[in-house]
């Protein structure tokens, strides 16, 4: 609601995964290009969106094989690009330069990642999840635990501060930056506008 994309417009989902972000954006009327870096994950996204009839007459969905730091696509071809909990395993700086060139002017980059609570006591709490809560669960249910392990690793070496993330979308030439924290602050949705 808050990211206000033009209605039937274009939307890019980065790091797209099995298809999830692609399937609401699609059922929502916008015309939906996912990338990810995974074939495998690509299949499975393309195996869950054939049923789903794409409701922007004229335009054809694609899945494409590609990262956020080299996105195959014409300047200035987006009204408006999704990542979700894909930020952390990208160079900010350079997703931000791509993400820029080809979003049109006025739109938007919403962003569903981990982030840190600002109570230290929720902080705590949430870092013990991450670290111990997590791996355990995966190894119970999953019987694995590096994979999950790897979670908070990632968050804690490769995620900057909301405030931090800021400053880096404003050094891009985004405007109107704003950071809206859900779940107490476990994660946060990041919303940008190319000037």
């Amino acid at each position: 609601k808050d990211a206000d994309f033009r209605k039937g417009g274009r939307i890019l989902d980065v790091g797209c995964g099995t298809g999830d972000f692609c399937i609401e954006l699609e059922k929502a009327g916008f015309a939906v290009f996912g990338i990810d870096p995974v074939n495998k994950m690509l299949k499975i996204a393309r195996s869950k969106i054939s049923g789903i009839r794409c409701q922007v007459s004229g335009v054809k969905r694609q899945l494409l094989m590609a990262n956020g730091h080299s996105l195959p696509f014409l300047p200035n071809f987006f009204d408006g690009i999704t990542i979700g909990f894909s930020l952390r395993h990208l160079d900010i700086s350079i997703f931000l330069d791509e993400a820029r060139r080809v979003l049109k002017s006025g739109g938007r980059v919403v962003i569903l990642e981990v982030s840190s609570p600002n109570h230290p006591l929720l902080r705590f709490l949430h870092k013990l999840y991450l670290q111990r809560v997590v791996p355990s669960l995966a190894y119970i249910f999953c019987n694995k635990t590096n994979e999950y392990a790897y979670l908070h690793q990632s968050f804690e070496l490769y995620m900057p501060s909301p405030k931090e993330l800021k400053t880096i979308f404003l050094e891009k030439g985004f405007v109107e930056m704003k950071a809206i924290p859900i779940f107490f602050g476990a994660c946060s949705i990041f919303i940008a506008t190319k000037d």
